[in-house]
């Protein structure tokens, strides 16, 4: 088994004992698909810990504060340790990880793709980026904030949620959404759903976030009603319209009954 500080010498990275003795490493941190299956407690990494693909780490240890990124793809990780700090993304695909910490605040962009995660934690923050694709998560709590992007499976959410396809030949040209299509191809991979040749869809969903209705397209997110100042068709337009609609009849219904109750 890798000890965590010989790897550390490997890649010539010098530990300092900041005040109270707790390691404190000056850089990035990269152990991917190493033997790695611990790492030490109360530790202070200036750059990125990556650990992706370490097959036998299983667990994080408390104490642990990340400056910049968290990699620990394909890792069989099975939980978070509740006081972890991460400055920025957090790289979770395809682990085995079925919770979050209850209030996890992520500066950055949080992948859950092929994760075993079941729910999202309550009061969850994401400055960048939520990937929720290919994940058992069926619900999406109501006190959750995200400034980027949301990428999700539409069919598996049974939260209020409404959503059309767009067929992309019945954009224009100049339109924002093309744009990305067509000169983008790292975005069709992600942000795109296909039905295959010789038509291709994009798809659009609204749901209720950071305290209000959001629609989101690809990479694009907006309020409720600011896709009518987008340089998008206006066939996307009103696809974004009847999402809002019906979105705020289902919210208007739920309010009703819970007011009943």
């Amino acid at each position: 088994m890798a000890d965590f500080f010989d790897l550390l010498n490997i890649q010539s990275l010098s530990v300092i004992d900041a005040p109270g003795g707790n390691p404190f490493i000056n850089g990035d941190i990269d152990l991917s698909g190493s033997d790695i299956a611990a790492i030490p407690p109360n530790l202070t990494i200036m750059g990125s810990l990556i650990l992706r693909d370490c097959a036998k780490l299983s667990t994080l240890p408390t104490g642990l504060d990340i400056m910049d990124s968290l990699d620990l793809r394909n890792t069989p990780i099975t939980a978070l340790p509740s006081d972890i700090g991460v400055g920025r993304d957090m790289m979770l695909e395809n682990t085995k990880l079925m919770t979050l910490p209850a209030g996890l605040a992520v500066e950055g962009a949080l992948d859950l793709e092929g994760s075993l995660i079941t729910s999202l934690p309550t009061n969850l923050y994401v400055d960048g980026y939520l990937n929720l694709r290919d994940t058992l998560i069926t619900e999406l709590p109501e006190d959750w904030s995200v400034e980027g992007p949301i990428l999700l499976d539409t069919s598996r959410i049974r939260s209020p949620l409404t959503w059309r396809r767009v067929p992309l030949n019945a954009l224009s040209p100049d339109d924002h959404i093309m744009q990305d299509y067509v000169l983008d191809t790292s975005v069709v991979d992600r942000f795109f759903w296909h039905q295959g040749q010789p038509e291709n869809y994009v798809e659009l969903f609204a749901i209720w976030v950071s305290g209000e209705i959001r629609v989101f397209a690809g990479r694009h997110v907006s309020s409720s009603g600011g896709f009518e100042h987008h340089n998008v068709s206006e066939i996307f337009r009103q696809a974004a319209r009847e999402c809002v609609t019906e979105l705020e009849a289902m919210l208007q219904t739920l309010a009703e009954r819970r007011g009943d109750a």
